[in-house]
């Protein structure tokens, strides 16, 4: 015990104890652990990319995901990194108890040249001859109202919807 007092005194001697309320900090300094406002930040794109906020990596989205963002502005791109021209960026204010967006397309459409009669593209009828931009995709496929399966459409610049052989493709 004769060993600790001894200890203890002079560990007291070589911190600076406050000895005075003028040397405490100010009454209007925040808290160290004070809670930062955060708010919901929605990236949405039209294909898979990699999201970044201010710099810091947050994943993959296909197409929608929610983030939990502190308050204040916001820097969000989203990439395919290994694809040429597949990236934006977007300035986004968050505030609280509102939801934020950030919002992009990376996917170029399609120039389509309709090749088969009475054919219903997704929600959208076509006549044989018509022209159609639409973007990339896997599209349910109607022709003569009955069910043919579903069109694909690749990422090219243009193609023709054809059937053939009871399927119906978009190709060149």
């Amino acid at each position: 015990p004769v060993r600790l007092a001894a200890l203890d005194a002079r560990v007291a001697d070589a911190v600076p104890m406050l000895s005075s309320p003028a040397d405490a900090a100010p009454a209007d300094s925040a808290p160290v652990d004070a809670a930062v406002a955060t708010a919901t930040l929605v990236v949405t794109n039209d294909t898979w990319c990699d999201v970044t906020i201010d710099g810091v990596a947050r994943g993959k989205i296909n197409p929608t995901r929610s983030f939990t963002v502190p308050v204040g502005p916001h820097v969000v791109v989203c990439e395919q990194p290994n694809i040429p021209g597949h990236r934006w960026s977007r300035e986004v204010e968050v505030v609280a108890g509102k939801l934020a967006t950030a919002t992009g397309d990376m996917l170029a459409p399609v120039e389509v040249t309709i090749e088969v009669d009475d054919i219903t593209i997704g929600d959208t009828r076509y006549s044989r001859g018509r022209m159609a931009r639409l973007k990339p995709g896997r599209y349910p496929v109607q022709v003569g109202g009955r069910s043919a399966g579903y069109l694909e459409i690749g990422r090219v610049a243009r193609c023709r919807v054809r059937a053939e052989a009871g399927k119906v493709f978009c190709g060149q």
